[in-house]
């Protein structure tokens, strides 16, 4: 059992050392919104300009994540909103450890989910009185909500959440102006029996009275607009729920495991005018007709009724919620009346019957994954859609499908077809502005036609469009963003109409008018070399991304950035050199790349992460000694920041380390597990960080660690050793035993 332990142990130990991800900083500023920019001086981020933040999945995804020291966002200590600032971005902040105050501006409204969780240092924010809507969690775990004391947190006109236990047989009445009861506000409040809402109340958050099984009624006020998912789940013997909402949108599972949804009569239930829940099992081949006077299907309303072979939706309604017919496998058609406006995430799901659909004019926001896995054929999009971000995801026949625009369309939503079958896309003349990912892996479309009057393409608009083998750029566009043709790996032919005056092709390659920026390189080019003319000064994101049959590149003097993606993936790219005028090299440069060498010259102050990742044959990286950002130790072929106290990138076919005595930190973020081929790793006792999620595999290799103490011991994670040597300092085994 010891011995068990001490290999466990030790196994926790070992996830040390390997080729690293973060590097020095070089950008203080750039966008996050479409209408907001930061900047960044002496420890305060300042947020600036009109409208919402972008959203983001994880801290990691931030344009600031790498103003960093190699520990996530360190350096930023402070964070200013200025007016006009409207939303707070999801995970814009979470893991901030060093943030410690915030300043909102008065118009702020909305907090996204995350946003600031586990700022462990985070004391002061100073809210100017509007926040309305707050996502989950976006505090939790901060140090300014550990000081919060115990009762009901408000937030302007958000009730946060209830802290701490509530006595049996709480009342509790939600004060008047709160607008929002936040997510997981009262969750396991047991001990609450009644709770009283103000007239002003309008949302109640995702999972607000989960598992509250003391309430045994309510009354739901005549101003709420959403009753978000779960919000009353498993609220036991909730038995009486008065509505005096007309048309709130009810989350799915919002009611479910209560006395009220218990005592439901099978077939179409109602809440006032929402269509709320059809329960029981339906005979083969039912049809319904849907009430007049209904202003919206809820979430779920038909999931998984698999027998639903025609439904009318009456004129009037305006809301078809989250998953409304998921499942409707029997579903052959649906007419979808002119009064909607919104078609809810996972609305039409499985819907595998439908083989054509028409969206009326009227419609605004479909949500993601809407259709996915119906077997359309064709499919019509109306003209007032403007958000419809991965609203065609994996949905189409997999053989023939066509989607068409109608006339009148001047935008095409960011991320349309993101995933989309389509083979077939028909353009009206009247698009002019094609948005960000908007065809991003469309992976069977073979060809598009963009036609003259389009003025804007956006940000990997067509990215990873892996069939797609022509493209042509017409006259009328003045903007491309970056990425553009990234990943189009069939790409064989790039066109600009000779009368466009902001972009050009030259030899099958696309650059901007002056040939200053190189666009994009058609990745099925047969040729296995290429010069890059001299006046390029920047290689674009993926500009070389799959190119398969390129063996060197020559890159000019005066050539300044290259950028994230630039040669990912080119897999038989062997040779290149960098020259000594480059600054900035952009993060996965040179993944899946067949180098054997790279060298820093002294002019490089910027690399991304995991710009040389997944490059097996990486032996060396040679970084100039006369560079003011990073460094080697000994010729060590290991980049290191200019203190050897960080490794920041580590060839991968490297098998032999010693790491400097200067070490402090190994920092794994964002690293995939390799089966490494080390025969020997040496460890420093003065590694006081590995970073967060370390994710390593040892075979037949001999470990060497230096700890002196166990209290030394930085924290790993998935660390497995098969076949290893692990050698122990002789004070640091005796913990064990």
């Amino acid at each position: 059992m010891k011995r068990k332990k001490l290999l466990l142990r030790l196994c926790m130990l070992i996830g040390i050392l390997l080729f690293g991800p973060t590097s020095a900083w070089a950008d203080d500023s750039g966008t996050c919104g479409d209408c907001l920019t930061w900047t960044y001086s002496n420890g305060t981020l300042t947020i600036s300009g009109t409208g919402p933040m972008d959203d983001y999945s994880a801290i990691g995804d931030t344009p600031w994540y790498y103003l960093s020291d190699g520990e996530g966002t360190e350096l930023i200590n402070k964070v200013v909103f200025e007016e006009g600032v409207t939303t707070i971005g999801a995970c814009a902040f979470n893991y901030c450890k060093g943030l410690t105050t915030v300043e909102m501006s008065t118009t702020i409204t909305t907090i996204g989910k995350a946003a600031f969780s586990y700022c462990s240092n985070l004391t002061t924010i100073n809210f100017k009185g509007n926040i309305r809507n707050i996502g989950n969690s976006s505090f939790s775990d901060s140090e300014w909500y550990n000081r919060c004391s115990d009762g009901a947190i408000y937030i302007d006109k958000v009730l946060y959440k209830y802290k701490g236990t509530m006595a049996s047989n709480t009342s509790f009445a939600v004060k008047d102006g709160t607008v929002q009861i936040g997510p997981n506000a009262f969750q396991d409040q047991t001990g609450l029996t009644s709770v009283t809402f103000p007239e002003s109340l309008e949302n109640i958050g995702y999972m607000g009275f989960y598992r509250c099984s003391g309430l045994t009624s309510v009354i739901i006020p005549q101003n709420v607009q959403t009753i978000d998912y779960s919000a009353f789940y498993n609220c036991s013997n909730l038995e009486t729920i008065t509505f005096q909402a007309q048309q709130p949108n009810i989350g799915y599972g919002a009611f479910y495991g209560t006395k009220w949804y218990t005592n439901l009569p099978d077939g179409l239930n109602y809440i006032n005018k929402v269509a709320y829940r059809y329960k029981g099992t339906m005979s083969a081949n039912t049809s319904i007709i849907i009430q007049n006077g209904t202003k919206s299907i809820s979430s779920e309303c038909f999931s998984d009724c698999g027998n639903l072979s025609s439904i009318t939706i009456p004129s009037g309604v305006t809301y078809i919620g989250h998953s409304a017919f998921n499942r409707c496998r029997s579903l052959s058609s649906i007419t979808i009346p002119n009064s909607v406006k919104y078609i809810g995430e996972h609305a039409f799901m499985f819907c595998t019957g439908l083989t054509s659909i028409d969206i009326p004019e009227g419609v605004t926001c479909i949500e993601g994954e809407a259709f996915q896995y119906c077997n359309f054929t064709n499919i019509t999009l109306p003209s007032t859609l403007t958000i419809a971000n991965r609203a065609l995801y994996m949905c189409g026949s997999t053989t023939n499908y066509t989607i068409t625009l109608k006339e009148g369309m001047t935008t095409i939503p960011t991320g349309l077809f993101t995933y989309s079958r389509a083979t077939n896309v028909v353009i009206p003349s009247t698009v002019k502005t094609i948005e960000d990912r908007a065809f991003n892996t469309c992976e069977k479309l073979t060809s598009i036609t963009i036609p003259s009057g389009v003025e804007s393409i956006g940000k990997g608009a067509f990215s990873s469009c892996y069939a797609l083998t022509s493209i042509s750029i017409p006259a009328s566009v003045n903007s491309i963003g970056s990425g553009v043709l990234k990943g189009c790996k069939a790409l064989e032919t790039i066109t600009v109409d000779a009368n466009n005056d902001y972009y050009t092709v030259e030899n099958g390659v696309l650059y901007n008018k002056n040939m200053t920026s190189l666009l994009a390189y058609p990745a099925a080019s047969a040729n296995t070399s290429f010069v890059i003319p001299n006046n390029v000064k920047t290689i674009g994101e993926g500009a070389f991304q799959y190119c398969a049959n390129l063996q060197n590149i020559t890159l000019p003097d005066g050539l300044t950035t290259i950028g994230p993606r630039a040669f990912s993936e080119a897999t038989q790219l062997g040779t290149i050199t960098i020259p000594n005028s480059v600054t900035s090299i952009g993060a996965d440069a040179f993944d899946k790349t067949a180098v054997t060498t790279i060298t820093i010259p002294k002019s490089v102050t910027y690399i991304g992460s995991q710009a040389f990742m997944r490059v097996t044959s990486l032996q060396n990286i040679v970084v100039d000694k006369d560079n003011q950002n990073y460094s080697n130790y000994n010729d060590d072929g290991v980049v290191y920041d200019k203190d050897i106290t960080n490794v920041l990138f580590f060839p991968a076919a490297k098998t032999v380390y010693t790491a400097p005595e200067t070490l402090t930190t190994f920092n794994f973020r964002d690293l995939f597990s390799l089966d490494r081929p080390f025969t020997s790793l040496t460890i420093p006792a003065n590694v006081s960080s590995l970073g967060e999620d370390a994710y390593l595999i040892f075979k037949n290799c001999n470990v060497v660690l230096l700890y002196t103490a166990e209290d030394q011991i930085p924290p790993a994670y998935h660390v497995s050793c098969t076949n290893s040597t692990i050698y122990v300092d002789n004070n640091l085994l005796s913990t064990f035993q």
